[in-house]
Order: C-alpha cells, then structure tokens, then sequence
C-alpha cells in the first residue's frame, strides 16, 4: 500500500470522526444534554405544572426524587437544573400521573426533584434510583410497589395495604393502625414496617430482609425463600413456612405456633 493510499484512508478516518462528533452533539443537545458547562444550564430552576384533583395514583420512573405530600389544592412543581427540566415528563392519564425522564440526564449536579401535592393517594409505583418521601395520606386500601435501587419513607394512615419490593431498594413503611398488611420483597432490598394491624401476611424471596418487629399484629404468616432475615411481631398466632438458609425471628409470645421448615434456615421465639 502506497503512501497515498494511507493518506487517503486517514483522511476518510478523519472526515468519519467528525461527523460522529457532529452528530452526537446534535443528538445529546436534543435530549438537552449539550453544553454541559453551561452556567445558564447549570442554574437551579422550577417549573410548576397543572395537574388536576382528580389523581389519586402515581407512577415514576428514572433518578428522579420525591416529595409527595397531602393537600386540598393538588400541585406540582419540578426542580433541577435549567437544561434537564424539558427531559422530565410528566402526563395524566385519568387518575394516574406518569412522571419520567425522556431523554439522557448527563452529569447532574443536583438531584432531580419532583414535589407533588394530593388530596388523596390510592397507588404509587416507584422504579428508579432516588429517594422518595411520603406523607399524610389516609383511606382504605394503599397499592405501593418499588422497583430498582431507590429509597422511599412512606408515612400515612390506612386499613388495608399492600406493598412490595422488587430489586435492591429500602421501602420503609408506616401506614398507622389497620386491618391487613402485605409485604413482598423479592431481591436484595429491605423493608421495615411499623404500626398495627390483624393480620399480616409477607413473603420474602432471596437474600433481602424484612423487619416489621415494630408492626404489632395479631396474625402473621410469613413465607421465606432464601438467605434473608425476617422479624416479625405477633400477638396471637404465627404461620411460618422456610425454604432456604433464611431465619425468622418472632416477638410478641404468641400462643399458637406452626412451622414448616426445609434446608438450614431457622426460626426462633424471641420474649
């Protein structure tokens, strides 16, 4: 191969690169990415957006943060930095309000948060990495299920609630005096759950942890399938089935007792 050959080939090289340059910057400026150095991109901004009193359920997904709280007057407001507001969705569908991220968030240097304001709360699917609070919320039935690496408080006051976590995250809940509880955790996660109720059912599949020593209930029935740790509180009886090297510890006295054991986990009656 002759010298010119080369020349011409590195050229072509050359010419190629730049017009991946060119097209990755147009790319990320459409997401809202460009010019990441940007002062004016970097500023902290807030965007507040219509939603309507009607929504009682809500669905977020990204590195998004949280701050749901209860209200008369429903509202929404949305921070961060002026360049990544447009890349945050938000829609209502019926009772339901999506929040999500539409495009590429590149180097935030602070969180993305979302505070959100309703007078009542039915359902709250969370699947991302941030950290989320709630607060205030009461009624009859509550759905709550995280998904990914995120954290979320939750601290309301309900009859009937079921909750769960999928993945690695730390759901801890605090839903008052109630009728029945259910937990699910299924990953690496943790949930921790205070308050009271009648009867509390959970289940608990892989090396995750379930504390709700401090959710004083009447019957338990747990399902363990795994290396995790569970303990519960139970007043009156406790239904336990262990599959795994996981161990569940019971507070509480309780005077009817069954299990049923298979592998090397245990179970032990703490007084």
């Amino acid at each position: 191969m002759n010298i010119r050959s080369l020349l011409k080939i590195g050229f072509g090289m050359a010419l190629l690169a730049v017009l991946l340059t060119a097209v990755t910057y147009s790319m990320l400026r459409a997401q809202g990415a460009a010019n990441p150095t940007s002062v004016a991109g970097r500023a902290a901004r807030t965007e507040v957006r219509e939603i309507s009193a009607t929504i009682s359920n809500v669905e977020l997904v990204g590195p998004i943060d949280l701050r749901l709280k209860q209200g008369d007057v429903a509202s929404l407001k949305v921070r961060g930095e002026q360049r990544l507001l447009a890349n945050i969705g938000t829609e209502q569908d019926g009772a339901t309000l999506r929040i999500g991220s539409k495009g590429l968030l590149l180097h935030p240097r602070r969180p993305i948060e979302v505070e959100l304001v309703l007078p009542s709360l039915s359902e709250l699917v969370i699947n991302g990495s941030g950290d989320s609070n709630v607060n205030g919320f009461n009624g009859e039935h509550l759905s709550v299920q995280l998904q990914g690496s995120g954290n979320l408080t939750f601290n309301g006051r309900y009859k009937n609630v079921e909750a769960g976590v999928h993945g690695s995250g730390d759901l801890n809940l605090n839903t008052g005096h109630g009728e029945k509880v259910m937990l699910e955790m299924i990953g690496s996660g943790a949930i921790t759950s205070s308050g009271s109720c009648k009867e509390l059912t959970a289940e608990v599949t892989g090396s995750g942890d379930l504390d709700a020593q401090h959710l004083a209930t009447d019957k338990v029935v747990v399902t363990l399938q795994g290396s995790g740790t569970t303990n519960v509180f139970a007043r009156q009886s406790a239904d336990l089935t262990v599959k795994g090297t996981g161990n569940i510890r019971v507070f509480g006295n309780p005077s009817e007792r069954n299990v049923s054991r298979s592998g090397s986990g245990g179970v032990s009656w703490v007084h």
